[in-house]
C-alpha cells in the first residue's frame, strides 16, 4: 500500500517536473501560469510524501515495511488540499496584500507548521531551531542592538510575507529546485540505475590497477564523477563507498583513513564542473549570470581540490607502503568499456548542450535523461518497466531531502529581506572587519561552517548568499568568486567535526569513529580551506586566460604551492620529509600563495621551489638513502 502511494506521489513530481520545464500549460494550453505556483504544487506533493514515507521518528517507512498511520495520512491529505488551494487562488491570496489578509494568514500559519514538521522528519532539529530563532528575532527585530537591529514588524505580517512573497518562500531557491535541479535529479537517476554509475565506478577501479594507494585514487575518481552529476556529499558516500571503503581498507589503509578519503572525495563533487549540485544553479539565478560562467569559474578551483587530494593520498601511499588493488578487485576495464560506452553518449550530449547550446540547463538535463534511456539499450542493464519506477523513486527520494530545507531557507530569508537584517548584517561584518580584507574573509569562513553545523549545503549556501556575499561584493571582491567563497565553506562544514554528514556516512561504512574520521577528513581536505582564499585575492586565475603566458605562470605556482601542501600535511615528498625540510616547504609555499601577481618576486620563489623538489627527489634516489617511490 505505502509503496504504491509514494510510488504515485514521485511519479506526480516527476511529471509535474517534466510539464513546468517545457512550458506546457502557457506554450501548449495558453494558461498563464506564475513560478509561485509551481513551487506551490510541488511543495504539496512532496509534503505529501513525506508525511507517508517518513514517520514521527524519522524513520523510512518503506524500508522498515511499515505502513502509514491515520494521523500521517491525514497529514499527507490536508498538505495536498492546502498546496491545492494555495496554487489555485495564489493571485487572490496576493492581491489582499500582508496586513489585512485572513486567507493568505490561514494559509501561512499551516504551511509554516507543515513545512517544520517535514523538515524536522528530514533533516532534524538544526534548521527547525535556526528557523525558530529567525522568527523570534522577527517579531522583536528593533530591540536589538547595533548590526541586529531591524524595523518592526508583526507576526501576522511576517508570516504573510515569508510564507506568499516571491521574496520569501517562493522565491529563487524554490523555483530553481522545483525545475532545474529536480531535471538534473532526474538525470542523475536515469543514469546511475541504467548502469553509467556502474561504468564510473569500475573504469576508476580499473584505471588504478597498478598505481601504488589505488584503492584509494579510485575513490578519489569514482566520487568526484559520482558527485559531479548527483550533486549530494551524503548520497554520494553511501553510492561509492559501500565499494571504495572496503577496497582502502583491504589495501592497507586505516578504517578512519578509509572513510575520511571517501568523505573529502565525495564533498568535493559539490565544487567540481560540469553540474555541481543544486547550489551551484541556485547561484546562478541569484547573482543572474549563466551557469555556464559559474562552471567556467569553478572549474580550476576544483582541480585544486582534487589534485592536492590526490597528491595527499599517493604521499601518504608512499610512506604507508600501501599496497596496489587486488586483481581479484579489478574488473576489467576493456569489457567494462565494452558493455557501458553508451552512456557515454548521454553525458557528451548533456555538456554539448549545456556549453555550446542556447538551450536551458533545466531542458538540457531532461533531454540527456531521455538519452540514458536510449543508450541503456544497448547496454547489460536494459530499461525495463522495473528501471523505469526505480527512476521515479530515486527522484521522488532526492526531491523530499532537497525540497524541505530550501523551504525553510526560503522562509528565513523572507526574514531577513522584511526586517532588514540581511543589509545590516552585510554592513556590520564589513565594519567589524574595520576594513582588513584578511579578517572579513576569515569571519566569513567561521561563519560558514558554523551555520553547516547540521544543515545540507544548499541551505548554508543560500543563508550565506543572503547575510554575507553581498558584504564580500561591498568590500570590492568580484561577485562570482565572493559566492563561490560562501560554497565552499559550506561544503567544507560536511566534513568538519562536530557535526559532518558526509563524514559521519563514510564513518558508519568503515566502522570508524567519526569524530576521528571527521579530524582525518580535514586533513585530507585542507586544500579546501585554502583554495578560496586564493581565488577571491587573485580573480584572475578563474579566468581560463590560457593565451596569456602570465595566466600559466600564477597558475604553475598555485600547483607547486598546493603540491608542497600536501607534501608539508603528510610529510612525504620522494621520502619522508624531516621537519627541516617541511618547515622549508612550508615557507615556500607560503611565498608562493603571498606573491601571486607579483612577477618580480614570483618568479624566484618558483623557480627556488623548482629546484628544491628536484633537489629532494635526487637525494631521495641515491644509493645512500635508498629510493622509496
Amino acid at each position: 500500500m505505502i509503496n504504491i502511494i509514494s510510488l504515485i506521489f514521485r511519479a506526480l513530481i516527476v511529471l509535474l517536473g517534466i510539464v513546468f520545464v517545457f512550458d506546457i500549460p502557457t506554450s501548449y494550453l495558453g494558461m498563464a501560469i506564475w513560478r509561485e505556483q509551481i513551487g506551490l504544487a510541488m511543495m504539496g506533493i512532496v509534503t505529501a510524501d513525506i508525511f507517508v514515507v517518513i514517520n514521527h521518528k524519522r524513520e523510512n517507512r518503506r524500508q522498515f515495511e511499515l505502513e502509514p498511520g491515520y494521523l500521517d495520512l491525514f497529514f499527507a491529505i490536508s498538505s495536498l488540499l492546502l498546496f491545492g488551494y494555495a496554487t489555485w487562488n495564489y493571485e487572490g491570496l496576493i492581491s489582499y496584500g500582508y496586513m489585512d489578509n485572513t486567507a493568505g494568514i490561514v494559509v501561512s500559519v499551516l504551511t509554516v507548521l507543515i513545512i517544520t514538521e517535514t523538515t524536522r522528519r528530514t533533516s532534524g532539529w538544526p534548521l527547525i531551531i535556526l528557523m525558530a530563532v529567525f522568527f523570534i528575532y522577527a517579531i522583536s527585530a528593533n530591540h536589538f542592538p547595533g548590526i541586529l537591529e531591524g524595523r518592526e514588524v508583526s507576526l501576522y505580517e511576517t508570516l504573510n510575507y515569508t510564507v506568499l512573497d516571491p521574496s520569501g518562500l517562493l522565491g529563487t531557491p524554490l523555483a530553481v529546485v522545483t525545475t532545474t535541479v529536480l531535471a538534473f535529479v532526474i538525470f542523475g537517476a536515469a543514469l546511475f540505475t541504467l548502469g553509467g554509475g556502474r561504468m564510473f565506478l569500475d573504469m576508476a577501479i580499473a584505471l588504478m590497477k597498478n598505481i601504488r594507494g589505488g584503492s584509494g585514487k579510485s575513490s578519489i575518481l569514482a566520487s568526484s564523477l559520482f558527485g559531479s552529476i548527483s550533486g549530494s556529499a551524503v548520497g554520494n558516500v553511501v553510492t561509492t563507498g559501500i565499494v571504495t571503503i572496503p577496497l582502502m581498507k583491504r589495501s592497507g589503509y586505516h578504517a578512519r583513513e578509509a572513510g575520511a578519503i571517501e568523505a573529502v572525495a565525495s564533498s568535493g563533487g559539490q565544487l567540481m564542473p560540469p553540474i555541481m549540485g543544486s547550489a551551484a544553479f541556485i547561484m546562478a539565478d541569484i547573482i543572474s549570470v549563466p551557469y555556464q560562467e559559474i562552471v567556467k569559474a569553478a572549474l580550476l578551483p576544483g582541480i585544486l581540490f582534487y589534485f592536492t587530494l590526490f597528491m595527499q593520498v599517493h604521499f601518504r601511499a608512499s610512506r604507508k607502503q600501501v599496497k596496489g588493488l587486488d586483481n581479484g578487485d579489478v574488473p576489467s576495464i576493456k569489457t567494462t568499456f565494452y558493455q557501458y560506452w553508451p552512456f557515454l553518449v548521454p553525458i557528451a550530449l548533456l555538456l554539448y548542450l549545456l556549453f555550446a547550446s542556447n538551450q536551458l540547463a533545466q531542458k538540457t538535463a531532461l533531454f540527456a535523461s531521455g538519452a540514458c534511456i536510449v543508450a541503456a539499450i544497448f547496454t547489460p542493464e536494459r530499461p525495463n518497466l522495473k528501471r523505469l519506477i526505480t527512476i521515479i523513486d530515486t527522484t521522488g527520494s532526492g526531491m523530499i531531502t532537497i525540497l524541505p530545507a530550501v523551504a525553510v531557507a526560503g522562509l528565513i530569508i523572507g526574514i531577513l529581506s522584511i526586517t532588514g537584517l540581511g543589509f545590516n548584517f552585510g554592513m556590520g561584518v564589513v565594519e567589524q572587519s574595520g576594513g582588513n580584507l584578511l579578517i572579513l574573509l576569515l569571519l566569513t569562513a567561521l561563519a560558514a561552517l558554523v551555520l553547516g553545523m547540521g544543515l545540507p549545503t544548499t541551505a548554508v549556501y543560500i543563508l550565506m548568499a543572503s547575510l554575507v556575499a553581498p558584504a564580500l561584493v561591498q568590500a570590492g571582491i568580484e561577485t562570482i568568486p565572493a559566492h563561490l567563497f560562501v560554497l565552499y565553506f559550506g561544503v567544507l562544514s560536511m566534513i568538519t567535526p562536530p557535526i559532518c554528514f558526509a563524514s559521519i556516512a563514510a564513518a558508519s561504512i568503515a566502522e570508524s569513529d567519526f569524530i576521528k574520521t571527521g579530524i582525518e577528513s580535514m586533513k585530507l581536505g585542507i586544500s579546501g580551506f585554502f583554495v578560496p582564499f586564493i581565488f577571491v585575492t587573485q580573480p584572475e586565475i578563474l579566468s581560463l586566460d590560457i593565451t596569456n603566458i602570465y595566466y600559466w605562470i600564477n597558475i604553475s605556482g598555485v600547483l607547486i604551492a598546493f603540491l608542497f601542501l600536501a607534501a608539508v600535511v603528510e610529510g612525504y615528498l620522494f621520502k619522508p620529509l624531516a621537519v627541516r625540510y617541511r618547515v622549508l616547504l612550508s615557507i615556500l609555499l607560503a611565498g608562493l600563495f603571498l606573491t601571486q601577481g607579483r612577477l618580480a618576486i614570483h618568479l624566484p620563489i618558483m623557480f627556488f621551489s623548482i629546484a628544491i623538489t628536484f633537489w629532494l627527489r635526487k637525494k631521495a634516489n641515491s644509493p645512500h638513502h635508498g629510493s622509496q617511490g
